[in-house]
């Protein structure tokens, strides 16, 4: 069973994305912000990131330049469609950036889980 990390500061949508993905068979934990995220890798091991871009505390981007992430898959997801922030994710090692606001955005994540190590 993969081990996922949700970043994302709206309670809600975190709840949500949690119980879908937890549903689907994985084991998931969510946080609000990039601090909790870092507290949380030191803790446990993950085998995917999935972090919204706009956080309380900075932006996603932040995990995919910290020492603790470095070998780990990180995807971004955002409801903004600014393909700078999509191209700057991925030069930043990014395997995917996601729409969130897409209907179909809970299936390619978890493709995206599946399919990247």
């Amino acid at each position: 069973m993969k081990n996922i990390l949700i970043v994302e500061d709206s309670a809600t949508y975190r709840e949500l994305l949690c119980k879908v993905l937890k549903g689907k068979g994985y084991k998931v934990k969510g946080v609000g912000s990039v601090k909790s995220a870092l507290d949380e890798i030191k803790k446990d091991i993950y085998d995917f990131i999935c972090t919204d871009y706009n956080l309380p505390d900075d932006t996603g981007t932040a995990l995919l330049q910290h020492e603790f992430t470095k070998n780990m898959p990180i995807c971004i997801m955002t409801t903004s469609v600014d393909r700078h922030i999509f191209n700057m994710a991925k030069s930043l090692g990014a395997v995917e950036c996601f729409d969130k606001a897409t209907f179909d955005f809970v299936d390619d994540l978890c493709n995206c889980i599946e399919n990247k190590k």
